[in-house]
């Protein structure tokens, strides 16, 4: 079984989806759906949309990197 993954980890990957999809006035309440989370708990762990998309710039080159790699070693195994 797959360990469970954080609520943390589930917003800072729906955050960026929802923001390309929608723009960056997308509500924090799709992006809190799109994380299986409430909208109270994103603003818990974020404050606001302004410290969201710092979050996710942030994240930005761990996640290129980590694409990066999967490309160059065959993809991904799970």
């Amino acid at each position: 079984m797959e360990p469970a993954t954080s609520a943390d980890e589930r917003i800072l990957r729906a955050a960026p989806q929802r923001f390309a999809a929608d723009g960056l006035s997308a509500s924090l309440r799709a992006v809190a759906s799109g994380a299986r989370v409430s909208a109270g708990l994103l603003i818990h762990h974020y404050g606001s949309r302004e410290q969201l998309l710092a979050a996710c710039d942030r994240r930005a080159p761990e996640v290129t990197r980590e694409n990066e790699l999967d490309l160059m070693t065959g993809g991904n195994a799970a």
